[in-house]
This record gives C-alpha cells, structure tokens and sequence, in this order.
C-alpha cells in the first residue's frame, strides 16, 4: 500500500525580499535581545552572532511548530502520521482535499502566516529488480554497521561539534 508525504511550503520569497526580511527579523532579535542569542549554536568559532545561524534556528524552531500543529490536526482527522522528517510529514492515507484545507488553515492560524501549504506526494514502496545474494546481503549489514557505529560516534561529538566540522 502507498504511503503520502506532505512537503510544507511557505517561507519562499525573492532573494533580495528574504535578505531583508532576514536582516529585519536578525535585528529584532538583537532589539529584544532574545534568550536564544546566548546559545552557541547561533554563534561563530569565535564567539560572534552569525545572522545566518540566528535566521536558520529560527526558522527551523518556528517551521517545527507549524508541523506540530499539521501532525496533530491531521491525527485528529484520522490519519496517522508514520514519520517527521524536517519539513515533511508521511502519513497512512492521504488527506482529502477539504481536510487538507483544514490542516493548512489551522497551521495559518497558529502561525499568522497565511501562505503556509501542504504539497502532496504519493510514495511507492522501491521494487528491487533483483534477488540480493548472500554476498551482497552482508556487505550491506557490514555498511549498516559502520554507518551507526559513524553516527554514534557523532552524536557523541553533539550538535555544535558536527556544526563545526561542517561549516569548518
């Protein structure tokens, strides 16, 4: 049976109109000089503000919030939603066309921004065009194991410290 993830659009603009707003909204941080500005997460190596970091943390909290209000009104239309995968949600069945207006009418109400939409796509379970032979199937066990002994490796590491080998 198919799967149906929806894809959150909204927060697209022209460029020159997003790098005002972002100059805009990292400024009003600075104004209110927000909790937030204090986290290490949102500042350089050195120690300074980032505006990209500040505009990047909070768009990423407040587009959270926003998929936590769509999970929960399409649960609430008895759907149950499989996964959450940063912008994306996938569901069970899809979303009619009327619950789908509701889901993206309660996210604008939460929200205050009226161009928030929901972007359906059905999903297909992948059909492999061949039988895996032994060999094949425990050197992809052997790439599992070390991609999570990787992972582990990094989660240890912390947010800030996988931030800083990428951007570094």
């Amino acid at each position: 049976m198919s799967k149906t993830v929806y894809y959150l659009t909204g927060m697209n603009g022209r460029l020159t109109e997003q790098n005002l707003l972002d100059k805009y909204i990292f400024n009003l941080c600075q104004e209110n000089q927000c909790d937030f500005l204090k986290l290490e997460e949102v500042r350089t190596r050195c120690g300074s503000l980032s505006r990209a970091k500040v505009i990047a943390y909070l768009y990423q909290h407040f587009e959270t919030l926003v998929m936590d209000v769509a999970a929960n009104e399409i649960e609430k239309r008895g759907r149950k939603v499989l996964a959450r995968i940063h912008d994306a949600i996938i569901i069970d069945k899809k979303l009619g066309l009327d619950n789908k207006m509701e889901v993206e009418e309660a996210m604008k109400a939460a929200s205050g921004n009226e161009y928030w939409h929901l972007v359906a796509k059905e999903l297909e379970p992948y059909e492999r065009p061949y039988s895996l032979d032994k060999e094949e199937i425990e050197a992809h066990r052997e790439r599992i194991r070390k991609e999570e002994a990787h992972a582990k490796a990094m989660a240890e590491r912390g947010l800030l410290g996988r931030m800083l080998d990428w951007v570094g």
